[in-house]
């Protein structure tokens, strides 16, 4: 065996222990945090009691999303048991599996070293941990399949066969169904290949995947455009600034300055070489590895681009910029940060060579120091992920699952004489009542009502304040109001305060208790 495979076998271990312990780590700290008001939602959707037609038309008429997630939780819902860290369980092991391919993916740009650098990055990101692993929502896919289709990607432009433009076709095929941002990201790599087509580098072929999964999602689009108008037009987010812009990048790295430097700086770096190659020196054959990588800064600005003129200049009321939708194109992150930390260690290594003699004592030293040297930074980063993550978790933020243990112990909302109230926007009323409640074998308590009022698919459960009537309400003793991201109508709140006291406010427990005067 060479010093190549030692290497390589060592990379290799290394990379499934370190994916091991992220994983190990997300799971067993996965049920220190409560679900928040947007996993309820994700969890409303397909609790006990909904088919699948039933979910997919929710999602049509009252989210926004796209539903590939929820379809894999629908089934992984119903064979976990209780418990924050099983419903995790899917979100942690995409995270796993979109490190290792996009580790397979610069392999293929830079060598078995980048792979293990990009595991090392991919291990340490805080932000996959909290925006992947860590919530039960379509983020972790998101990052997955846009991991996969980079790869797939790769591979099709190293070695354009059937195989590899079926593989591609079918990444996004499978992205093109977990978020809308990866329209905009699959249009990028889809104008990459109209433009090496026209200058016939490439066959018209290498466009059928594009024009499938668009068709594919056509209707989907069609339908959610035509119901949800409204809740596009006048989005919750605020219109970003043009800081915003560079801030994402951080916030998808952790926070990390030193990544984030390294990773604007090799942005200006590669396209500024690519520039000078093709219109100075009038290159031809340059670097694959430089080319993916110029095409990743390409995304990054693409994506964040096209939403922040969206959200700036177009439709401020309605802007779409938020950090975290951005995980799409944390992969092309990443890999430019491996690639600019690769071009780092060979030009430290390059001054040793120029400076030192090979066959001096201070040239094997030196040369290996500069790979310790960055041995040393991964080791800091990876622990300092880990505490802070360790430390984090164990805030508690929107606590559903204290307010469900409060009435849990108060036993009241299963009394004949006692209503429970919460609102169910999107969904999230049903999913912390199923979750909650009802998955852990307590059953339902004996009288809910909607505090609002929503569309058909949301009040199919729990009829609203309006459908029940004022004379129903007056019949019950006791009212428990759900406050953490709900509460109730102004309407309803009138009648309530007119024939109720409060008993118990909701601003520390997120449960407040009124009594019948």
């Amino acid at each position: 065996m060479n010093n190549l495979e030692k290497k390589e076998k060592i990379y290799i271990c290394l990379s499934i222990l370190l994916l091991a312990w992220m994983a190990v780590f997300a799971f067993v700290n996965g049920n220190c945090q409560s679900f928040w008001a947007d996993e309820l939602a994700s969890m409303g959707y397909i609790r006990s009691g909904i088919s699948l037609r039933e979910m997919l038309l929710s999602y049509l008429h009252v989210d926004t999303n796209l539903p590939l997630y929820s379809l894999i939780l629908y089934g992984v819902y119903r064979i976990v048991p209780y418990g924050e860290k099983f419903l995790l369980i899917p979100s942690i092991l995409f995270c796993i599996l979109g490190i290792a391919v996009l580790a397979l993916a610069a392999k293929k740009i830079k060598g078995s070293s980048a792979g293990f650098l990009t595991v090392c990055i991919g291990t340490a990101s805080s932000a996959l941990l909290w925006q992947g692993a860590w919530e039960m929502r379509c983020y972790a896919l998101v990052f997955c399949l846009s991991s996969l289709t980079l790869l797939a990607y790769i591979n099709k432009s190293l070695e354009n066969n059937k195989k590899n433009v079926a593989i591609y076709g079918t990444a996004i095929f499978l992205i093109l169904w977990s978020h809308w941002f990866a329209l905009i990201l699959v249009a990028c790599y889809g104008l990459a290949d109209l433009i090496l087509m026209i200058r016939k580098k490439i066959g018209w072929k290498n466009i059928i995947p594009y024009l499938a999964g668009g068709v594919s999602l056509l209707p989907w689009f069609i339908i959610v455009f035509l119901n949800q108008q409204k809740n596009i037009s006048d989005y919750w987010t605020t219109a970003p600034i043009w800081k915003n812009t560079v801030w994402t990048v951080l916030f998808l790295l952790s926070g990390r300055r030193s990544l984030w430097y390294i990773c604007l700086l090799s942005c200006i770096a590669l396209v500024g070489c690519l520039l000078y190659k093709v219109f100075i020196k009038k290159e031809k054959n340059i670097n694959a590895g430089e080319i993916f990588c110029a095409q990743c800064v390409f995304a990054v600005v693409w994506v964040i681009g096209i939403i922040f003129i969206y959200s700036y200049f177009i439709n401020p009321q309605g802007s779409m910029y938020v950090d975290r939708y951005f995980t799409i194109v944390m992969p092309h992150i990443f890999l430019i940060t491996v690639y600019g930390i690769g071009k780092i260690i060979d030009v430290a290594k390059y001054v040793v060579r120029t400076l030192i003699s090979r066959d001096s004592i201070a040239f094997k030293l030196l040369n290996r120091g500069v790979v310790i040297l960055v041995a040393i930074w991964m080791i800091v980063e990876l622990g300092l992920c880990y505490r802070d993550s360790y430390i984090a978790i164990r805030k508690p933020m929107e606590d559903y699952r204290a307010a469900a243990e409060l009435l849990i112990k108060d036993g009241g909302i299963w009394k004949e004489n006692s209503l429970f109230i919460g609102k169910n926007r999107y969904c999230m009323f049903d999913g912390f009542v199923d979750y909650y409640f009802i998955k852990r074998g307590l059953g339902e308590p004996y009288h809910i009502m909607d505090g609002g009022v929503h569309l058909p698919e949301e009040t199919r459960f729990y009829p609203n304040y309006e459908m029940k009537g004022k004379e129903w309400i007056l019949q019950h003793d006791k009212i428990y109001v759900l406050k953490i991201h709900m509460g109730m109508e102004d309407d309803l709140k009138k009648i309530i305060e007119e024939y109720y006291s409060v008993i118990q406010s909701g601003e520390e427990n997120g449960i407040e208790i009124w009594q019948r005067k």
